[in-house]
């Protein structure tokens, strides 16, 4: 047999040092967090897998026939599965898919007042918010 045994004492701090516990994971990113909140909300699921949003998404528009402007903003609180608060974003031209954003927020006060904060800014910039007729969901 075979077997690695170091011959100084330095040489077996290194060796024992450079092994990772079985227990370190790598947390997953708001990218990857985001395909698999996509994904899940393609299949449907609803379930243990994900936690149930804690609010309802805020539906902003900006429309204008005129500039040929016609665009949404959506913004919802969620949980994560770590136990942190996201806010999520979506926004883009009504009718299409959009893009989105996901930000990671270690209270759910710090999401809210970063959600009010956002669509503060939106209102300032001619957004509304949108009737029940607008379904932003049905292209993501």
């Amino acid at each position: 047999m075979n077997t690695f045994r170091p011959q100084d004492e330095t040489a077996m701090i290194v060796f024992q040092s450079s092994k990772k516990p079985a227990s370190a994971k790598r947390r997953p990113s708001a990218r990857e967090l985001a395909r698999r909140l996509a994904t899940a909300r393609c299949l449907g699921v609803r379930s243990a897998i994900l936690p149930t949003p804690t609010s309802t998404p805020l539906v902003l528009k900006n429309v204008d026939p005129e500039h040929n402007k016609a665009r949404f903003y959506a913004l919802s609180v969620e949980p994560t599965l770590f136990g942190d608060t996201a806010l999520v974003r979506h926004w883009g031209r009504i009718g299409t898919k959009g893009r989105h954003r996901i930000d990671l927020y270690s209270s759910l006060q710090e999401a809210w007042q970063a959600a009010d904060l956002i669509a503060r800014a939106k209102r300032q910039r001619g957004y509304s918010e949108a009737s029940p007729a607008i379904d932003h969901e049905r292209d993501w």
